[in-house]
């Protein structure tokens, strides 16, 4: 019996010393989350995205939707700690921080970038990241300032850009507009299809006819632009330059193609010479330059592709650029795949990425 009693007395012993030791687990560990509670510190993009939807529904209090196309209004992150629909970021971020809250209404729907200034950091623009980390050169791969564009030449150049969850390449820069054109990286992965089959009277055949604004290239681009975007707030439309010209031209300003200019769109074709000035070959001068295919990283091996440039000499074709990287003018009925350019707004916000192939620019 005494037995039994020494035992019980023992559990219970046991039982209170288990008991105090969870009890005083429990506390500390109460007061460690307290400490995290009290000094977390929200990251800089969490707070970006905060202020995006706390602007977003400041706007629909402010009531006003009848905005011009490409109208910007600014107001402040205090607006919106006033307004009850954000904390104050500065104490979200456990430093001094402000923000300028920028929104752009354009194609029927609102951009907003909240621009946050703090002691440590400083929200960038895609523009301004991709030329700090692209400085230009005048003697090797990497970005020109040629025409007044920022140009991407050469075939060593980190210039890869993710956008709605497609891979694309930067092509060049407008410095006065802000904008930034991007071709399509993964040629295969756009559609295979003839530039035009319509029958051409002139050629006496149905090799095409090879007029860009009214050819199948158009509605097929037509119909990718509804297919493949659904929003068009971060995108640019742009008024692609539809010129013709020779094989043996050797102006390579722009002023041929873009001395005509065809219907305002949201995805077009890559103008010949924008595909001329990516080679960093002194030679690639038109084109019947063999040359173009050197020191040029538009060239894709796994397919052939459309230019949006027609051959000025023959109605019926069309500059093409081959595996090899050559331009070749075939006639439009041919098929090569529909690689496509688009045009971003440089303003949109930088995330992450260092434009390499693994980590590409991101957007907000």
């Amino acid at each position: 019996m005494d037995q039994v009693k020494a035992l019980l007395q023992n559990k219970r012993f046991v039982f209170t010393v288990v008991g105090i030791f969870l009890g005083v687990v429990i506390f500390l560990l109460g007061i460690f989350f307290l400490i995290r509670i009290i000094h977390h510190k929200t990251s800089y993009v969490e707070i970006e995205n905060r202020l995006i939807v706390a602007s977003s529904k400041y706007l629909d209090t402010l009531g006003d939707t009848s905005h011009a196309d490409g109208e910007v209004i600014t107001f402040s992150d205090q607006e919106l700690v006033n307004a009850g629909l954000i904390k104050n970021i500065s104490d979200l971020a456990k430093e001094h921080c402000s923000s300028e809250i920028q929104v752009t209404f354009r194609n029927q729907t609102s951009q907003i970038r909240p621009y946050l200034t703090c002691d440590h950091y400083e929200s960038t623009t895609i523009f301004d990241q991709v030329l700090l980390d692209n400085p230009v050169v005048t003697d090797e791969s990497g970005i020109y300032d040629l025409q007044d564009m920022l140009i991407f030449r050469g075939d060593r150049v980190n210039n890869y850009l993710e956008f709605q969850n497609t891979l694309y390449r930067i092509l060049k820069m407008d410095p006065d507009t802000h904008t930034i054109s991007l071709l399509l990286n993964s040629v295969k992965s756009a559609p295979y299809a003839v530039w035009d089959d319509k029958y051409n009277t002139t050629e006496e055949s149905t090799k095409g006819i090879n007029d860009f604004d009214n050819s199948a290239v158009y509605y097929t681009l037509k119909d990718m632009e509804n297919e493949l975007f659904s929003d068009y707030s971060k995108m640019i439309s742009t008024h692609p330059c539809i010129g013709k010209r020779s094989p043996s031209e050797n102006t390579n300003t722009g002023e041929i193609e873009c001395s005509l200019q065809g219907n305002s769109s949201f995805v077009t074709l890559l103008p010949l010479y924008d595909y001329i000035h990516a080679s960093l070959d002194h030679r690639c001068t038109n084109a019947d330059s063999l040359a173009c295919s050197n020191q040029n990283y538009l060239i894709a091996k796994d397919g052939k592709w459309w230019t949006l440039t027609a051959d000025g000499s023959v109605g019926t074709k069309v500059y093409g650029i081959s595996y090899k990287g050559t331009i070749v003018s075939d006639h439009a009925n041919t098929k090569k795949y529909i690689r496509y350019v688009i045009t971003i707004d440089g303003d949109n916000l930088y995330v992450t990425g260092d434009g390499t192939e693994k980590n590409p620019y991101q957007i907000k």
